[in-house]
């Protein structure tokens, strides 16, 4: 069966291949501004849990 793409997946896989498809680079990102930056690492940040 193939791979479901979660949203949260979606993000991450958008952001290594804006990163030029580095799977390290996300993590060293700089573009703060970026509406995807809290969500790079592919799972919800601890503050938008509340």
């Amino acid at each position: 069966m193939k791979d479901v793409l979660t949203p949260m997946k979606a993000i991450r896989k958008k952001c290594i291949d804006c990163c030029c498809h580095s799977v390290y680079e996300p993590a060293k990102c700089t573009a703060e501004d970026c509406p995807l930056h809290p969500y790079r690492f592919g799972h919800r940040p601890k503050e938008a849990k509340a």
